[in-house]
């Protein structure tokens, strides 16, 4: 029975040490990045199958924030350069 109780309480000790390490190496070496602010994104269409779309570049603003480990945000579209001309 001593037997038993020592590797239960081995056990547990073993991953609370474990758990306490996985979340430095979380917290400390490699934490979530910092994606917060103005984002510019450009989308230029290559290839398509719809002729209108060939060689359109769409530009858009994008603002993130994140809020723990929850990410939200809003885009628009600010550009785009295409066969019906240049907004």
């Amino acid at each position: 029975m001593d037997s038993l109780w020592a590797n239960v309480s081995a056990t547990v000790i073993g991953g609370c040490i474990l758990t306490f390490l996985f979340f430095l190496i979380r917290e400390k070496i490699s934490p979530l990045p910092n994606i917060n602010g103005m984002w510019h994104l450009k989308n230029i269409t290559a290839n398509s199958v719809y002729n209108p779309y060939k060689g359109m570049t769409l530009g858009y603003t994008a603002i993130l924030w994140c809020e723990g480990n929850r990410v939200s945000g809003t885009t628009e579209k600010v550009y785009e350069d295409s066969v019906n001309g240049e907004r």
